[in-house]
């Protein structure tokens, strides 16, 4: 699973069932950061009052989008190729060109703005190589997308001639260099993690639930030690 949302980016291999826990690869550079950049580009634009969350979101929403190719990036955004005329929330209009691609390539690309850590498609090939060698092929037969950043125009695209570029170098000694890359279903993406959530409360034992007030008073690390203490070894 690929799930790349607000704060961070996760990918979770997962089979049988069971979450591949020493395979799952996190990234902070998610949906904060492209909106973190938005901002930048309104104030250097003249725009000055704050944004809330959600009128950020929107405008992620509706007028971002990913190069489909790294290579197309600069022939879509560059001469002649590109304008979009952004309305903000006040009625202004902010005059975007190449920022339409170039906010999104911080999740695939983050070197290029200085910034450490690799992109989502570094991220998915390191799951896989992580994984145990007879579960690969399986786990990349079925990759399911989801989280708010995966609604940007062209994403699954992006990731998969990421992977695809990837999995070449990696291969390259190997004829059949086409990596077996495959994405699932995964309609409701935005909102595939609340969904999942949502899931899990219905089946959920109320031995293992937690009250807001227990969760606010003692905290994760105090709550998960008093329900498994009598599994803990020393």
């Amino acid at each position: 699973m690929v799930d790349s949302g607000h704060e961070s980016t996760y990918i979770t291999p997962i089979s049988g069932g069971y979450i591949l826990a020493d395979s799952v690869q996190r990234s902070a550079l998610a949906g904060r950061a492209i909106g973190e950049g938005l901002e930048r580009l309104m104030r250097f634009s003249g725009y000055s009052r704050p944004l809330s969350s959600y009128e950020i979101h929107s405008l992620k929403k509706k007028y971002l989008r990913i190069a489909p190719d790294r290579k197309l990036r600069g022939v879509l955004a560059g001469e002649g190729g590109f304008y979009r005329s952004c309305v903000l929330p006040s009625g202004e209009r902010l005059a975007l060109n190449e920022e339409v691609f170039e906010l999104g390539e911080l999740l695939f690309a983050p070197r290029e703005f200085g910034l450490d850590g690799q992109g989502v498609a570094e991220k998915l090939l390191a799951a896989v190589r992580n994984s145990p060698i007879d579960l690969r092929l399986e786990l990349m037969d079925n990759v399911v997308v989801f989280g708010g950043n995966s609604c940007l125009a062209n994403f699954e695209q992006r990731l998969q001639r990421e992977f695809d570029r990837l999995w070449y170098i990696g291969n390259s000694d190997n004829k059949n260099t086409a990596s077996p890359l495959c994405f699932g279903k995964s309609p409701h993406k935005e909102f595939h993690t609340y969904r999942g959530l949502f899931h899990l409360a219905q089946v959920a034992k109320e031995k293992d639930m937690v009250t807001k007030k227990e969760y606010r008073e003692f905290g994760a690390v105090q709550i998960y030690l008093r329900k498994n203490i009598n599994k803990l070894s020393f």
